[in-house]
């Protein structure tokens, strides 16, 4: 089977008479993998490890931060550091990154957030 794999993203903004957008829209990717994961996972003050299961190379990493009201710091590097991970994700955002790094960590900021964390193997 091919193009298992489905991604669709844009981003706009209309402010002040003018008008940015990019938009990727409907790229198929074929998975050759057979490991993924979708869970929730809660992050404290600590730096862990986002919990990818069996999957030995990621090919797409998605985060959303669950939480209503704390910001969490996803970075490359453990310990994760709150101010220099490569994302922040305030309360409610989410984040789709195309990655073949296996580790990904993250430490919330003032509580614990909950993510929800889906990563697809390659």
């Amino acid at each position: 089977m091919a193009n298992e794999i489905s991604l669709t993203a844009g981003l706009s903004v209309v402010k002040s008479g003018q008008s940015i957008s990019g938009i990727l829209s409907a790229l198929a990717i074929t998975q050759s993998g057979t490991n993924n994961i979708g869970s929730v996972q809660n992050v404290g003050l600590t730096s862990e490890a986002l919990s990818i299961g069996d999957v030995s190379t990621i090919g797409y990493l998605y985060v959303k931060n669950l939480d209503a009201t704390n910001f969490v710091t996803i970075d490359l590097n453990n310990p994760a550091v709150a101010s220099s991970g490569y994302a922040t994700l305030k309360a409610g955002e989410a984040m789709v990154v195309p990655t073949r790094r296996t580790a990904h960590y993250a430490i919330a900021d003032t509580g614990a957030c909950d993510l929800l964390v889906i990563a697809l193997e390659l």
